[in-house]
């Protein structure tokens, strides 16, 4: 989720990918498109099959963190290919989801995607998520999972949040998260590169950052948890890939690179994190 142009390059290459029958690819990313969480780090292998498995997992971590209950009705912010839904779908029951994202295409893929079971109910919205296209306190849980970075403003999607969480209601989500010793993190932007492999980004957000976010719309900051060791792997995988996956472009897989030298670093760390809304 951009804004109304989308361009987000690395979702072009992985839809074209998909119509050319590509395995490889279409194995590893037909649910989830992000990163991947490893228990054991040293046993991770460069498949398409592993790291599927892996992103799953991650996924599995951050809901863990939520405390979902039959009734929820429950948004996933830039759902991509569903693939959170696909594992609320699995593992709970009775729950009212909604999948949301900016790109058409990438929503018809989640609908193909996704069949609704255990009692469930499925349907996907296009819409913009810093202006949810919903009544106030609607929703008991919110989730977006490495994606924020994208939005244009941090802080009207906070407020979104905020205006269609339920009191009570809870907000998960992944993202990467600057160290405050970073030396070069007020830089860390890249808006309007058509070049960018990533499309826009912003990793300038520190942990205190987001706290003092919550507070100033005020949610709750609740719990964070820094599992960037577990996702290292990730880059393993991208970086054999990195070809492929980028058409062989230079500058794209030098910005996988650095990606990859920052995190080993911890200067860029990977953040699940949850929030809530008060009760009344």
């Amino acid at each position: 989720m951009l804004n109304k142009t989308v361009h987000l390059p690395y979702f072009d290459k992985l839809i074209s990918s998909f119509n050319q029958n590509d395995e490889e690819l279409k194995t590893a990313f037909n649910e989830n498109v992000h990163w991947g969480y490893w228990i054991d780090p040293s046993k991770a292998v460069a498949t398409a099959e592993d790291y599927s498995i892996a992103q799953k997992n991650l996924t599995l971590e951050l809901l863990k963190s939520a405390d979902i209950k039959e009734g929820f009705r429950i948004i996933d912010v830039a759902c991509g290919f569903g693939g959170t839904i696909s594992l609320l779908n699995e593992n709970y029951s009775n729950l009212s989801i909604i999948g949301l994202n900016i790109d058409e295409r990438q929503l018809q893929i989640a609908r193909k995607n996704l069949k609704p079971k255990n009692g469930n109910k499925i349907s996907f919205e296009k819409g913009d998520a810093i202006n949810l296209p919903h009544e106030a306190e609607y929703f008991d849980l919110i989730s977006t999972v490495e994606a924020i970075f994208h939005f244009r403003h941090r802080d009207l999607y906070f407020e979104e949040v905020k205006r269609v969480l339920k009191p009570g209601g809870q907000f998960i989500m992944t993202d990467f998260v600057s160290s405050e010793s970073f030396p070069i993190k007020r830089y860390f932007v890249w808006k309007n590169q058509k070049r960018s492999y990533f499309g826009d980004f912003d990793l300038r957000f520190t942990i205190k950052m987001y706290k003092e976010l919550a507070a100033k719309v005020g949610l709750k900051f609740s719990m964070e948890r820094d599992i960037t060791p577990n996702t290292l792997p990730t880059y393993f995988y991208l970086t054999r890939h990195a070809k492929e996956m980028t058409d062989n472009d230079t500058f794209s897989i030098f910005q996988i690179k650095v990606l990859e030298f920052i995190s080993k670093r911890r200067w860029l760390n990977y953040y699940l994190m949850k929030f809530e809304k008060p009760s009344i």
